[in-house]
């Protein structure tokens, strides 16, 4: 079977992330779960971890700037496995805005 077809893994992640509140730089160690093990394919690809993470955050906050970055991957355990490919996994979530 090749590698590129086969179902992706899920993994339940702790990260670091960091985000600008209040003027002020901060960051927290928080839990993610994502079929993606790279902070850069976390925030580009992941939108319902991002969406959560922004609701956690700037539940009540009517901050413009927003964003939050995953600096780090401290830890990574594999839970499940998804009934999409990693290529179909980045097509469905960039095509759900």
């Amino acid at each position: 079977m090749i590698a590129s077809l086969s179902k992706a893994d899920i993994y339940y992640l702790t990260a670091e992330i960091s985000f600008t509140k209040r003027k002020r730089k901060m960051r927290r160690k928080v839990w993610i779960v994502s079929c993606f093990l790279d902070p850069k394919e976390i925030v580009l690809y992941d939108i319902k971890t991002m969406s959560r993470l922004k609701k956690d955050i700037f539940h009540l906050s009517k901050s413009i700037d927003q964003a939050i970055q995953v600096s780090k991957i401290f830890s990574a355990k594999k839970v499940g496995r998804s009934q999409l490919t990693m290529d179909e996994q980045r097509r469905a979530d960039n095509s759900s805005d």
